[in-house]
């Protein structure tokens, strides 16, 4: 396939981390393997951030941090639109993560310098794009031009439905699934070393081998329903008093979950931590996967950990239910193929508790449901999403005219 020249633009990368972030170092570093030149735009959110590195096989470049939100939005697309323009010569397409105001000003800035703009949508429900579309003030004037982008692709299936109601042609949507690395089959040898290792990260922690551990992988937003769990924490601890909870991330929400923890009296036994660069020793190390968001999007921490091989407590909404359920189901002993292979629940304190609970103290059902997890994430590939990215970038720049011709 003939080299691409690609910039792929996100508000927040690494030093940061999070779904979106590393969704897009997969992809960077596996279309940079196969011989695509990759630029990476983002924002320098600390001074003291070097504005140019390399991450992931691909060049970063940070344009300054916006600042207040009024004024900041503002002066982020003015140093977006500046950067486009200036480097014109250097990329042939754009591929943006949100529908917000730097896709307006990516697409109003395509059909200027005459570059084709994909855009990602991130999320759904509570946090998704349709929903900052259909409530912001300037939500209407930003999805008219969105509509105007080549493409839009979309994580699952309820992603691209919430913005089919929005207008969107169907044509224009097109589904890839987020990719997952894959990691070794879970053993006990790997989980006591995993929390050695973690240990020697963290410290004032000292995960014993007795201890049961859920593990959530995420940023620490409202919407995520992390009170929600934190509250459930104590029911669990009353029939298993070794059960731990760690919550791996950053966000607006952090102070207050902390505080929540201290006036629970829960020190021992819920962990904050902030965001980590890799998950693998985490996931090695933890017993099961917790999500308990009651309506969102695709969670990356979510496929990372079913790719690891950890049974599954997740809230019972329409992303979830898409990803746990098996699609070309293989194995012959696994499950049912019209059964989840996690455990879903009512995102409330009780049924998170007792969803918990469950896994805990049926570890055979907890082992299976693992096993089924894992099988199911291979059809989440870093791969075959970036296989799919690839073929759709040059479908695109084959169908559009060169600078020269227009």
């Amino acid at each position: 396939m003939k080299r691409m020249r690609l910039v792929f633009v996100t508000r927040r990368f690494w030093p940061l981390a999070g779904g979106t972030e590393t969704v897009f170092s997969h992809l960077t570093r596996e279309l940079a393997r196969r011989g695509h030149q990759i630029t990476i735009l983002t924002i320098r959110w600390d001074a003291k951030w070097p504005q140019e590195i390399y991450h992931s096989g691909g060049k970063v470049c940070r344009i300054e941090a916006p600042g207040s939100l009024l004024w900041g939005t503002w002066r982020y697309a003015r140093a977006l639109k500046h950067w486009l323009r200036q480097h014109r010569q250097e990329y042939d397409l754009v591929y943006l993560s949100r529908l917000r105001h730097d896709a307006q000003t990516a697409i109003n800035s395509g059909t200027r310098e005459h570059f084709p703009v994909v855009l990602r949508a991130e999320g759904a429900g509570l946090e998704g794009d349709a929903r900052w579309l259909r409530r912001h003030a300037q939500g209407t004037s930003v999805l008219q031009r969105c509509q105007q982008c080549q493409a839009i692709v979309t994580p699952s299936q309820a992603t691209s439905e919430e913005l089919l109601e929005l207008g969107f042609k169907p044509e224009q949507l097109i589904k890839i699934p987020s990719g997952v690395p894959t990691y070794p089959l879970r053993t006990p040898l790997l989980r006591h070393t995993a929390r050695l290792t973690f240990q020697r990260h963290v410290p004032r922690l000292h995960p014993s081998d007795k201890n049961h551990v859920s593990l959530f992988l995420g940023r620490l937003t409202e919407h995520r329903n992390l009170e929600t769990l934190i509250a459930a924490w104590p029911q669990v601890l009353r029939k298993h008093a070794h059960a731990q909870l760690w919550i791996v991330g950053a966000g607006m929400e952090e102070e207050t979950l902390k505080t929540q923890i201290l006036e629970l009296n829960l020190q021992s036994w819920v962990h904050i931590f902030g965001p980590f660069d890799a998950v693998d020793d985490l996931l090695m190390a933890a017993d099961l996967y917790i999500t308990p968001s009651p309506l969102e999007g695709v969670s990356q921490g979510l496929l990372e950990a079913m790719a690891a091989g950890l049974p599954i407590v997740a809230g019972d909404h329409a992303s979830n239910r898409e990803v746990l359920t098996p699609a070309n189901w293989e194995e012959n002993g696994a499950v049912d193929k019209t059964e989840p292979v996690g455990r879903l629940v009512s995102p409330d304190a009780r049924s998170l508790a007792q969803g918990v609970c469950d896994l805990i103290e049926h570890p055979d059902k907890a082992q299976r449901l693992g096993f089924a997890a894992r099988q199911q994430a291979r059809h989440f590939s870093i791969e075959a999403m970036a296989t799919a990215h690839e073929q759709l970038f040059a479908k695109i720049l084959h169908a559009t005219p060169s600078r020269e011709n227009v």
